[in-house]
């Protein structure tokens, strides 16, 4: 299913997905977008199941609702800013047919400029907060100590179990999501597949990074000015670790979340300096505002 909200020209770049041998896809996005958008689905893509909305449900809700919808062995959850290149749908679908101990799998995304975009990491925890806040992923990428939560130590082109993968491109068997539920609708906008990679986890689920299917991810497809999108980077990480932690690891875990934000502001704010980098000065500045 494709999820959609203010994205619909970007959606169509998918046309791929929307064209093959699926049984049934499901398109979400609210009714202020549709204005000759039903017939153009129609005409083009008879098969496709629209599911219109008056409103935002948001990244969680509007998966739980086409999920809901969905039939067949898989659900296939996509980002409607991603283009899926050719034979990707098919591979991935192989992949899951060919290894039943996954119950959960991503794939290779690329960014637009065609580098890689990393895909999959570790679960939040105390050493790979340690190694977030204090930049020793950046720092020693190669380290399988301080690599393990971005996953630096991992060139993504073997087949991999993995603690979770992005939820731009995600796999899952429609049995296991029944028995694991639906994503947590509580999320703002970031943290549902980590949540529900960890929740399946927790099930005795295994989770795989697969990287013969390649999609390309925009990124950004629905629009949101940049400082919620780390206030909601910030909200997203906080949510999972006050609903999965408690006691002294949960405290130990927000104040090395709160010590990675304020180290960002006079570090980005140097580097700025030195280099002249506008970027630099703003990612400084939006940090600071989630301090303040």
């Amino acid at each position: 299913r494709i999820e959609s909200w203010k994205s619909a020209a970007l959606m169509f770049k998918a046309n791929p997905v929307l064209g093959v041998g699926l049984g049934n896809l499901e398109v979400e996005m609210p009714k202020f977008q549709t204005q000759g958008l039903r017939e153009m689905l129609g005409e083009k893509y008879p098969r496709v199941v629209k599911i219109l909305n008056n409103d935002n449900r948001r990244w969680a809700g509007g998966n739980n609702q086409g999920a809901s919808a969905a039939a067949g062995e898989y659900v296939f959850f996509l980002n409607s800013d991603t283009v899926l290149q050719e034979g990707a749908l098919d591979a991935f679908v192989r992949f899951m047919d060919e290894h039943p101990e996954a119950a959960l799998a991503g794939c290779r995304l690329y960014n637009l400029d065609g580098t890689l975009q990393r895909s999959c990491r570790g679960f939040p925890n105390i050493l790979n907060l340690i190694s977030e806040s204090f930049f020793l992923y950046q720092i020693f990428p190669g380290s399988r100590t301080f690599g393990r939560y971005h996953m630096t130590n991992f060139a993504h082109d073997t087949v991999r179990e993995v603690d979770m993968v992005a939820g731009a491109a995600l796999m899952a068997r429609k049995k296991v999501f029944a028995e694991v539920g639906p994503f947590d609708e509580s999320f703002h906008f970031y943290g549902e597949e980590v949540d529900y990679c960890y929740r399946a986890k927790a099930r005795g689920y295994r989770t795989f990074f697969f990287p013969g299917a390649v999609i390309v991810h925009y990124g950004g497809g629905s629009p949101q000015p940049r400082q919620s999108y780390y206030e909601n980077l910030f909200d997203g990480l906080r949510h999972f670790l006050v609903k999965h932690h408690r006691g002294i690891p949960l405290a130990t875990m927000i104040a090395l979340q709160w010590t990675g934000v304020a180290l960002r502001v006079p570090i980005y704010f140097l580097q700025g300096l030195l280099t002249g980098n506008a970027m630099l000065f703003r990612k400084s500045l939006y940090y600071s505002k989630l301090l303040f």
